[in-house]
């Protein structure tokens, strides 16, 4: 019988702590996260379409290719530098 009366309880619990969470950005700029309802004048922020950025930097091969043709051309210079 306790069995029965502890698994219904513990099927029940998840639904007696369900709480609402709100992010609220305050006028500094700082993100704050509270379970308290923002007042009523606040304002809803929905943010637009988010764009990416390529960054070269996490292309390791172009990266090291880059670096190879920029040691090349060093060498090339010094070596111009040596003959003249």
């Amino acid at each position: 019988m306790y069995k029965y009366i502890f698994l219904c309880f513990m099927l029940t619990l998840p639904n007696l702590s369900h709480a609402e969470l709100y992010k609220v950005i305050n006028e500094y700029g700082e993100i704050i996260f509270t379970d308290t309802k923002p007042s009523i004048d606040a304002k809803e922020h929905i943010p637009g379409r988010i764009s990416s950025v390529k960054n070269e930097a996490f292309n390791k091969n172009k990266v090291e290719a880059a670096k190879k043709a920029r040691e090349d051309t060093e060498k090339k210079a010094e070596k111009e530098a040596s003959d003249n």
